[in-house]
């Protein structure tokens, strides 16, 4: 939560004559916060099912989608609820070590959450490249080795995210008891903690993904000739179709890694950065820190929503088990329906194709 709560309550006069739990921005953001955690606990719980339940759908790129979900669950189990309690109550609500407890948890869970989405979607972005660059060399290579990396994601996420734990604290300033992740550090500390997790969580994994996608752009430029020139061989050209669509469908990850976000880190960095926030504090920074704030916690709903859009196969497997009725599922040349439990290979002479790209579509 940084340093929302402990601004909340001090920064605009004219709030201070509303009582707090007055206020409409805290009506407001209090039900789209119950909002993000239904429809965040079905979203990602029905990803993870999909992906646990079928087989065909455990391929390289959605394992690094059920790492997103799996990690998304986690802060809105832990972290949400106690995040909305901040437009409920004026102060921290509880007391003692259990206060002390829940504080360091839900900071220590909110990190790792930021840590494993934007390092699992690096991790994708690295996967699409060498999927493009050099599919037929690595593909058995990544296969192996997409758990590896996801655990790796998860460790280095929890390594990022120990200060929090550590440091967290339930601090009292001006009467008013509220949860932050520094502690009783003063400025000079909150003020490096921002710029180092901004650095990590945001531009650092995102230059790297840039990078990426201009190298993958710039290959599928140059093979879209070879593709073309290439006579009866419907294989190749639908395996390129594949791997273009799931470089879309990681860029559409990305943007709203990136929208999310962006309001969130602006407001820190200008609040921790400049001499005088304190005293600049006005409306227009008002909005921006409560939408900031409410979009962070909206990111962890919306990768099942795109993933629904972007992709036929999710979407039909949604419909299964959120509507409540069965769905044909077709993909490529392999089709199946969950009800039958049957699978129908059309045209057994085509379906050796990336495995690893198969489903998304």
């Amino acid at each position: 939560m940084d340093n929302y709560t402990d601004i909340s309550n001090h920064s605009l006069e004219d709030e201070d004559l509303i009582p707090y739990s007055a206020r409409i921005e805290n009506r407001i953001v209090y039900i789209l916060f119950s909002l993000i955690f239904i429809v965040g606990i079905l979203g990602n719980s029905t990803v993870i099912l999909i992906f646990l339940r079928h087989i065909s759908m455990r391929n390289v790129p959605n394992t690094y989608i059920f790492s997103l979900a799996f990690g998304d669950l986690l802060v809105i189990l832990i972290t949400v609820p106690c995040a909305g309690l901040i437009f409920v109550y004026d102060q921290w609500p509880w007391d003692g070590e259990i206060g002390e407890i829940i504080c360091r948890v839900s900071e220590f869970a909110k990190d790792i959450s930021i840590g494993v989405s934007i390092f699992t979607l690096v991790a994708l972005a690295f996967d699409r490249y060498t999927a493009i660059v050099c599919p037929l060399k690595k593909l058995r290579a990544r296969s192996k080795m997409v758990i590896v990396i996801i655990i790796f994601t998860w460790i280095l996420a929890i390594l990022v995210a120990l200060p929090a734990v550590i440091v967290s604290r339930v601090v009292i300033t001006a009467n008013v008891k509220y949860c932050t992740p520094f502690g009783h550090y003063g400025k000079t500390y909150s003020k490096y903690v921002t710029i180092i997790k901004a650095s990590i969580y945001y531009f650092l994994p995102l230059s790297i993904i840039a990078i990426l996608y201009t190298l993958m752009a710039k290959k599928l430029r140059n093979s879209a000739r070879e593709v073309q020139t290439i006579t009866g061989n419907q294989l190749k050209s639908s395996q390129a179709q594949n791997r273009r669509h799931v470089a879309r469908m990681v860029i559409v990850f990305i943007l709203v890694f990136v929208i999310c976000f962006y309001p969130h880190w602006m407001f820190q960095l200008w609040f921790q950065l400049s001499e005088n926030a304190e005293e600049n504090y006005d409306m227009t920074w008002h909005i921006i820190r409560i939408v900031g704030f409410c979009l962070s916690f909206i990111n962890s709903t919306l990768n099942p929503l795109a993933l629904y859009f972007v992709s036929s196969v999710f979407r039909t497997h949604f419909h299964n088990y959120l509507c409540c009725k069965s769905y044909s599922v077709e993909h490529h040349n392999v089709s199946f329906c969950r009800n039958l439990s049957k699978y129908n290979i059309k045209n057994p002479e085509t379906t050796i194709i990336d495995a690893t790209d198969l489903t998304i579509n």
